[in-house]
């Protein structure tokens, strides 16, 4: 996600949809501190 700037995936299971995952998903998961970095990394236009 960090890579290609992507901020939500697709949850598949058996091929077929079941969900979106996002990086505010992820973000509510990691601790405070990191937050702030997961968001800059995802969200920053510049390669």
């Amino acid at each position: 996600m960090v890579e290609y700037k992507i901020r939500r995936l697709p949850v598949l299971e058996n091929e077929e949809l079941i969900g979106l995952i996002s990086q505010a998903d992820l973000a509510a998961k990691l601790p405070e501190d990191k937050v702030g970095e997961l968001v800059e990394a995802i969200s920053a236009t510049s390669r």
